[in-house]
């Protein structure tokens, strides 16, 4: 079965995928799970999804998990990131620092999609901040703030 093939079936009962794990070098571990309530839905599964529903294959519990998501606002909370769209409080301090804009705006692209979703993420305000001042501090060294280093 193709990986996407599996997503797509996935989806069209309210499931989910999780991250791949490797188990060596010639097998990997796939796990798929029922979505949880205000789970984020990506880009591409929402292509897909367009597809399943317009092929008639969504299981009602798939199209309730969508309408949950369209209700609780987890469908569109990617979208920004996806569109690489700077929010205004990490735009500002990176405007306070030229060098840590430079060496944000160079990142590629999915770098700064998992920056900006880490940051989205945050539960409390104080953490937020927290995660854009590692931002800029990061940044100012030409470094992700999400890769440790070893």
């Amino acid at each position: 079965v193709k990986y996407s093939e599996a997503v797509k079936e996935a989806l069209c009962f309210g499931w989910i995928d999780s991250k791949i794990k490797s188990l060596d070098e010639e097998r990997y571990m796939q796990i798929f799970t029922p979505r949880k309530p205000k789970s984020v839905w990506s880009k591409l599964n929402k292509q897909y999804l367009e597809e399943l529903i317009k092929n008639d294959l969504m299981t009602e519990i798939g199209l309730a998990k969508i309408k949950a998501a369209k209700q609780d606002g987890s469908w569109n909370q990617l979208d920004a990131i996806e569109a690489l769209i700077v929010p205004e409080d990490l735009k500002q301090a990176l405007e306070l620092n030229k060098t840590a804009k430079n060496y944000f705006e160079a990142f590629s692209n999915s770098s700064k999609k998992n920056i900006l979703f880490w940051i989205e993420s945050a539960k409390r305000p104080e953490t937020r901040l927290k995660r854009i001042e590692q931002t800029i501090n990061s940044a100012v060294q030409n470094k992700n703030p999400l890769v440790r280093a070893i």
